[in-house]
């Protein structure tokens, strides 16, 4: 099956006991109905290795001071709860419940108000106490707690309503090292530009450099990773996005995911108020 290819209806016969469970899965939000439900389960048993998170929260959030003086970027509310829990909450949803956290600025009001994530029905772990090495080594401290397999690395400031199990499906069925998800933006000056070629992410150009990609396309701080991406980083890379991604997409190695839902970066006061203003309780998970 092409990535987002079409699907294939088919006629099935389940007990009323099973399904009983599966219409118990449709929320009307994350799960749609039946034939999503029956898709949900059978992609976290048969199709997928993801089954771990990555949450990357440990910015300062230096354009969002004031605020950011007494919480990280993470933690500013949105809905009457954290930003972060926002994303918590929706993985658990998609059944994505071994999350990490990679924590630094103010990282204990995240580890006090998340504990160990059991009241989210997670089971959360944190790595913390990193120098302020950039990016890339805070993903790569990531490797011991991620093992063999795939997981999904999410920004900590990003705001989303991107479905995971397509994400992690499209992945799956694109053959690369690593899957960005991607959206479109009028003004792209303040993010990373990425050039696509089908599916395949043929360039992509961090937003500290001027971009000759003409497009409009760009990084949504989301990924699906595999593990030999890791095994790229050395201890004296920085930069995440310039030193790893911008290699991998020269390479072909890369693959994009588009899609066209809310999405915030939430790295300045003017977005902030944008998601505080537009995501409302359809999207915000309870």
């Amino acid at each position: 099956m092409a990535p987002q290819g079409n699907k294939e209806r088919l006629t099935i016969t389940l007990s009323p006991s099973i399904l009983k469970k599966v219409d118990g899965l449709v929320d009307k939000k994350t799960i749609r109905n039946r034939s999503h439900a029956i898709e949900y389960i059978l992609s976290q048993h048969i199709l997928s290795k993801v089954t771990k998170g990555v949450i990357l929260a440990g910015g300062k959030g230096t354009k969002m001071r004031p605020l950011t003086y007494e919480f990280p970027k993470a933690m500013l509310p949105i809905q009457d709860k954290p930003l972060v829990a926002h994303t918590v909450q929706s993985l658990v949803a998609a059944g994505l419940k071994d999350i990490t956290m990679v924590v630094g600025h103010l990282g204990s009001k995240i580890q006090q108000y998340f504990e160990d994530g059991s009241q989210f029905g997670a089971r959360i772990s944190y790595i913390t106490d990193l120098e302020e090495n950039g990016t890339a080594q805070a993903i790569a401290s990531v490797k011991k707690k991620i093992g063999s397999d795939p997981f999904l690395l999410v920004y900590g400031d990003v705001l989303s309503d991107i479905d995971w199990l397509k994400f992690i499906e499209f992945h799956d069925e694109c053959s690369a090292q690593m899957t960005m998800a991607v959206t479109t933006v009028t003004d792209t000056e303040p993010w990373g530009v990425v050039a696509m070629e089908g599916h395949r992410v043929v360039r992509f150009d961090e937003k500290t450099k001027a971009s000759a990609a003409n497009s409009h396309i760009i990084n949504s701080g989301v990924y699906v990773i595999n593990p030999e991406v890791l095994e790229r980083i050395t201890p004296e890379m920085r930069s995440f996005e310039q030193e790893v991604i911008e290699p991998l997409a020269s390479e072909g190695n890369m693959c994009g995911y588009q899609f066209s839902g809310k999405w915030f970066d939430v790295g300045s006061a003017e977005v902030y108020t944008q998601a505080i203003q537009t995501w409302d309780n359809n999207h915000a998970m309870s």
